[in-house]
């Protein structure tokens, strides 16, 4: 995903002069001319050499309505961004990749959709800028890579906030959107996708289950406040059992792992989290929507599932002292507790913190042998947060236990504490997973 800062320009300049002289008799005089130094002719085109990293790499968050800030869906976009493209590859900046892949090769394994370029690919895009980013042939297209990025591949339901909400507190609302699920039938959700309707005042945004009483908690607490949703600041307003999907900045939606999915029962609603934060933008109007794959049947069920130390959710845990570096917390559980003590398949991991952390990881603690490291996050970022796919699946079995740590660095004068709020923290990890 391309961060909505980078508007980075740079400046290349190009001169050539040729200088001459002549040898003539004593006082002759001569006028030296500079004449232009012919451009080598380029060695690269955007069909032939930039499309195809740019169609895997880059249009997944470019393009029109997409989370970046402008397309790079044509020569014509790309070319009037060249400069600016050269800068964000070359200092690493675009494509964002959070993780550091050392922690998943140690285990022979890898992510699916690593968004990083290679060297080889930075070097030939930042050569195509230097010779003025030539279009070449567009009969003449490069193969398209492998490697693509994550995407939701259908979309059978789009659901939506009944109605434009704007905030109406400072500098967080939480409200809950309670929305009706239009199947009759079971149904799968085998992919998920958010989409803010003002990402610059919506902080997050969970899709709780609710099924049976859950449903009738909710449906009453909307209608008593005029059908538009209603305050949920620290939770749904009920003991939700399960996450449909979510979206932090940077999470871009995609398909669940191939024969896997979500169930969802009749009658059930979708009660749609969403955080509100005004400290930067105000209070813009917003009307978020989510957008999902359904199939009728599975293989196995998954399931979304937030991991954190209950005891840091407790008032006045997981305290972070004001004018300190480095604050250290980590916890870990036989995560098999959540499957009735049985083997579980783990098919995505994910970290969460807000602005103070500046480090995470994921990681199962074996009984005998090393950890087997899941995820690592060095340099956090809140502005990219999403998923990482696993190729290989990983099991977890009874008597692991899955580590979660995150690092901080409160720099401001305040004690900071786990919270709700985009100004207190917290330390979350989240994994979909399967039976065995």
């Amino acid at each position: 995903m391309v961060a909505s800062r980078v508007g980075i320009r740079a400046f290349a300049i190009v001169g050539a002069m040729a200088v001459g002289g002549g040898i003539g008799l004593a006082a002759a005089s001569c006028t030296v001319t500079p004449t232009k130094q012919e451009q080598p002719p380029a060695t690269t085109s955007f069909y032939r050499d930039i499309k195809p990293i740019v169609d895997a790499k880059c249009i997944g968050c470019h393009y029109d309505g997409g989370i970046a800030p402008f397309a790079l869906t044509s020569y014509a976009d790309v070319q009037k961004q060249a400069d600016a493209v050269k800068q964000a590859i070359t200092t690493h900046t675009m494509p964002p990749w959070l993780a550091d892949d050392s922690c998943i090769q140690a285990s022979g394994n890898s992510y699916v959709g690593d968004r990083s370029l290679s060297q080889d690919q930075i070097d030939v895009i930042s050569k195509w800028v230097d010779e003025k980013a030539p279009e070449g042939d567009p009969k003449v297209v490069g193969a398209p890579l492998e490697e693509q990025m994550p995407s939701l591949s259908r979309v059978d339901a789009t659901m939506a906030m009944p109605a434009m909400y704007t905030p109406q507190s400072d500098p967080d609302d939480y409200h809950c959107f309670v929305l009706d699920w239009p199947s009759t039938d079971v149904e799968y959700v085998t992919g998920f996708r958010a989409t803010p309707g003002d990402p610059r005042v919506v902080h997050h945004v969970i899709a709780f289950l609710a099924e049976g009483a859950d449903a009738t908690t909710v449906t009453q607490k909307n209608a008593e406040n005029g059908g538009n949703g209603y305050t949920c600041f620290g939770g749904p307003g009920f003991n939700a059992k399960g996450w449909i999907g979510a979206w932090a900045p940077g999470s871009m939606g995609s398909d669940y792992p191939a024969g896997t999915g979500l169930k969802v029962s009749p009658g059930a609603k979708i009660v749609l989290q969403v955080h509100y934060n005004t400290l930067t933008a105000g209070r813009l109007p917003d009307q978020t929507s989510i957008q999902m794959k359904l199939d009728k049947t599975v293989a196995k069920e998954g399931h979304m599932q937030p991991w954190a130390n209950p005891a840091w959710l407790q008032s006045g845990g997981m305290p972070i002292p004001p004018d300190t570096n480095g604050v250290h917390f980590g916890w870990g559980y036989d995560a098999t507790i959540l499957n009735g003590g049985k083997p579980m398949t783990i098919y995505s991991v994910g970290l969460h913190m807000h602005t103070l952390g500046h480090h995470a990881q994921l990681s199962v603690q074996h009984p005998s042998g090393p950890d087997t490291c899941l995820l690592n996050i060095p340099q956090w970022n809140f502005h990219w947060q999403g998923g990482y796919g696993l190729d290989q699946p990983f099991t977890f079995n009874p008597g692991d236990k899955m580590y979660l740590q995150c690092d901080f660095d409160n720099t401001t004068p305040n004690m900071v504490q786990w919270g709700e709020s985009t100004t207190d923290e917290m330390c979350l990890g989240v994994f979909y997973y399967t039976s065995n």
